[in-house]
C-alpha cells in the first residue's frame, strides 16, 4: 500500500512537472509569435520613415535641405532608413536563432514533446537559420545597393532583387508562424489533457 501510495505521487509530480514545462514552451512559442509579427511592423514602419521626416520638415531637414539640395538629402534619409532596418533585422537574426535553439533544448530536455513537436522546433530554427545567415543578408545587400543607384536602370534592377529578398524573407517569417501555430496548439492541447488526469 506504501509503495502504491509513494507511485501514485511520484506520477502526479511527474505529471505537473510535464504540465509545466508545456506550459512554459507554450509562453515561449507565443513570445516568438508576437516578436515575428512586431519585427513585421517595424520593418514597415522604417521602410517609409524617411517620408515622414521628409513631411514634418523640422528645421534642422530645412536647412540640410537649403545647403545640400532636396534630391541629396532624400538619398541621405532614405540611406537612413535602410541602416536602420539593417541594424534590426541583424538583430532580429541573433534573437531568433537564440529562441528557437533555447525552445528546442527546453522541449528536448525539461519536456515530454514528442516527435512532432520536436520536428516542429527544430524545423522552426532551421527556417530562423535561414533566415539569418540567407535573406537577411540579401535584403541587405539589395537594400544599400538601391539607396545607391546611380542610374535609373540599375534602381529598377536593384528594387526588383530587393523585392526578391524581401517577399523571401516574409514568406520565410510566415512559415515559421505557421509552423509556431501548429507548435502551440499541440502544447496547450497536451496541457490540457495531461491537467484532466
Amino acid at each position: 500500500m506504501n509503495n502504491a501510495v509513494r507511485i501514485s505521487a511520484a506520477s502526479a509530480a511527474s505529471g505537473s512537472a510535464t504540465w509545466l514545462a508545456r506550459r512554459i514552451a507554450a509562453v515561449w512559442v507565443s513570445a516568438w509569435i508576437g516578436m515575428i509579427l512586431l519585427i513585421g511592423v517595424l520593418t514597415i514602419s522604417l521602410a517609409g520613415s524617411w517620408q515622414g521626416v521628409a513631411a514634418a520638415s523640422p528645421e534642422g531637414y530645412r536647412k540640410a535641405v537649403a545647403l545640400a539640395g532636396e534630391p541629396l538629402m532624400r538619398e541621405l534619409m532614405k540611406f537612413q532608413a535602410a541602416e536602420s532596418s539593417r541594424a534590426m533585422l541583424e538583430s532580429w537574426g541573433w534573437a531568433q536563432l537564440g529562441v528557437g535553439a533555447g525552445l528546442f533544448g527546453f522541449l528536448l530536455l525539461f519536456s515530454s514533446a514528442g516527435k512532432t513537436q520536436l520536428g516542429l522546433t527544430l524545423a522552426m530554427l532551421l527556417d530562423a537559420a535561414l533566415i539569418k545567415f540567407a535573406l537577411i543578408p540579401n535584403v541587405d545587400q539589395f537594400s544599400r545597393q538601391k539607396v545607391t543607384a546611380e542610374t535609373s536602370q540599375r534602381l529598377a534592377e536593384m528594387n526588383s532583387r530587393y523585392q526578391l529578398a524581401n517577399t523571401s524573407f516574409l514568406v520565410s517569417q510566415s512559415v515559421t508562424l505557421a509552423l509556431a501555430a501548429i507548435l502551440l496548439v499541440l502544447l496547450l492541447r497536451r496541457s490540457r489533457r495531461a491537467s484532466q488526469f
